[in-house]
């Protein structure tokens, strides 16, 4: 458990040794509990929460066909309703980088649960209005006392 917790993946400029070997043995454990760790979350980022959540996001049929041709996380599951309402529906943790992913379709999805997730979305989306309607400074340690968790 206690390896488990630690594992972090970090940038190239972090790296301070490397050490690499042909022992096979050495790597077996860390790369299964490795894979375990991805599969709870979407894409590599850490993230300060560590429960998996069901996530739902409802989205027009046009993201729909994209999206669901394409491989985000492996927990992913797309449907239609009889309604002719498009979802996708994963678990994983809520970390910056589903955060961002969803911000990168904009008004095309809109989460539906969990009502964390909303509510940051919808605390970052009105950040981001302010900043624009008043000119600031993009958020950094200068400028507020409580920034975003950005990675």
């Amino acid at each position: 458990r206690v390896l488990f917790r630690s594992f972090s993946i970090r940038e190239l400029e972090a790296i301070e040794h490397i050490e690499l070997s042909n022992e096979r043995s050495k790597t077996i454990g860390t790369v299964k509990q490795a894979k375990m760790e991805i599969s709870k979350r979407f894409g590599i980022h850490d993230s300060e929460e560590e429960k998996i959540v069901t996530i739902k996001i409802q989205m027009g049929e046009g993201p729909y066909l994209f999206l669901s041709r394409r491989f985000w996380h492996e927990s992913q599951k797309f449907y239609k309703t009889t309604r002719n309402e498009y979802f996708m529906e994963l678990k994983c943790v809520i970390n910056i980088e589903l955060i961002g992913w969803l911000f990168s379709w904009l008004e095309h999805v809109k989460v539906i649960q969990p009502v964390s997730l909303r509510k940051t979305i919808e605390e970052r989306a009105d950040y981001i209005s302010k900043m624009y309607k008043k000119n600031l400074a993009p958020v950094n340690p200068s400028n507020t006392n409580q920034p975003f968790l950005i990675g």
